[in-house]
């Protein structure tokens, strides 16, 4: 008789049929639907919103702890460009097998307005009203804001009533992420992966509200200095002005998987994605 394997989050389902030919009509209805799951699974330009919700994804826990799966050599160069857009893909793939569209660059002109309206409220809520009637589903935007800007990639889920979203920023690095010229919002969910391998948190996790408020006062004075000398430049009639440039680096010493929180950060991206996914335990 056959046997059918229980497909595995993120994971190339085989086709896992022991039969040539099936015995009887039951068993015909199985194979159709283990190559309809593998469709959903594998084709991430293309998944069928229909099969993805066949798939039976009953721990939560299971899903996250697959992003650490991911591996790169830990060489000088971990930290390229090139690694971290490796790592970002595969961690969209992997909300796409869950049952998320993937929008392409093409169509994400479609959700312009969309997108303007979770942008105004991204630092202080994580839901908004659907008063432009948008049509129910769960997409994946890659670079909602393009390339140079953040999040790398936002999850938003359209009900009748409301929309859920929530960005997503991937990390590499060494031991900490490089923060450039922004630092960790609140309520953003970063998934990091180094030389120990791979974490997950809230940006809450990394910065307090105290430290947000020294980074802004020091934002601001030094936008006001830029402009001010910007001024006597202008003055002067000549072809040159100041461009300021800052980034946000943690101490020497800070290892995102070998503190004492690391599980407990994780915990908290955990409870968020529960109830965003609808993942059931």
């Amino acid at each position: 008789m056959a046997t059918v394997t229980e497909p595995i989050v993120g994971e190339i389902i085989p086709n896992v049929l022991t039969d040539d030919k099936p015995k009887n009509e039951n068993i015909a209805e199985t194979t159709t639907e283990t190559k309809h799951i593998e469709t959903a699974v594998v084709d991430t330009e293309t998944p069928d919103k229909d099969t993805s919700k066949n798939l039976d994804i009953k721990n939560i826990f299971g899903f996250i702890e697959s992003f650490k799966k991911f591996k790169i050599e830990a060489t000088d160069k971990e930290n390229t460009q090139n690694n971290g857009k490796m790592f970002e893909n595969f961690v969209k793939d992997k909300f796409i097998s869950i049952g998320y569209t993937d929008v392409s660059s093409k169509k994400k002109n479609i959700y312009k307005n969309l997108i303007d309206d979770i942008k105004k409220v991204y630092n202080s809520n994580m839901t908004i009203p659907n008063t432009r009637s948008y049509k129910c589903e769960k997409i994946l935007i890659q670079q909602p804001n393009g390339s140079q800007k953040t999040p790398d990639l936002l999850l938003v889920d359209i009900s009748k009533d409301v929309i859920q979203f929530q960005p997503i920023e991937v990390k590499t690095g060494k031991n900490s992420a490089t923060w450039n010229n922004t630092y960790p919002k609140q309520d953003w969910i970063y998934i990091f992966s180094g030389n120990n391998g791979v974490t997950y948190f809230l940006g809450s996790s990394l910065i307090t509200d105290d430290v947000v408020k020294i980074f802004e006062e020091y934002k601001e004075i030094r936008k006001k200095l830029a402009a001010e000398y910007n001024e006597r430049l202008h003055a002067l009639k000549c072809s040159w002005k100041l461009v300021d440039y800052f980034k946000f680096e943690h101490t020497s010493g800070v290892n995102y998987k070998k503190d004492d929180m690391c599980e407990e950060r994780e915990k908290s991206v955990d409870d968020i994605l529960l109830k965003f996914t609808g993942l059931s335990l």
